[in-house]
């Protein structure tokens, strides 16, 4: 999550956090070959370490989801199509799901992480 901290900071004129917000995948740049072409709406930021996010947009919700989703419990975005999605991507590498909101020091965060398909990690 610190990562997330550093690259998406918004700071007032005193350097103070006003705001960030992020919902996504995180994983390695390993899975980019075989998904690539799979949704249209897939945006791929390269992080360090041979790691991307992968913002959730309203677009690829929409692609992922295809108006057949059910949400998952504690999370305001992630659906059992989307865990499924990251649950493929693990067969690759390790792939976190991660929903993050501050505004003005305060908010919340909350993760999913996968490995081999299954969950190794869950904090809502």
């Amino acid at each position: 999550m610190e990562v997330l901290q550093i690259l998406l900071n918004h700071k007032n004129e005193r350097g103070k956090i006003v705001r960030y917000d992020f919902r996504g995948i995180i994983t390695s740049v390993d899975f980019i070959d075989l998904y690539r072409n799979r949704y249209r709406n897939l945006v791929i930021i390269p992080l360090i370490n041979s790691l991307v996010a992968i913002p959730l947009t309203d677009e690829l919700f929409d692609e992922i989801n295809t108006n057949q989703e059910m949400a998952i419990t504690n999370y305001e975005y992630l659906t059992d199509q989307i865990g499924k999605f990251c649950s493929e991507i693990s067969q690759y590498s390790r792939t976190a799901y991660v929903e993050a909101e501050y505004f003005g020091g305060v908010g919340s965060q909350s993760g999913i992480v996968w490995e081999l398909g299954e969950v190794i990690l869950k904090r809502p």
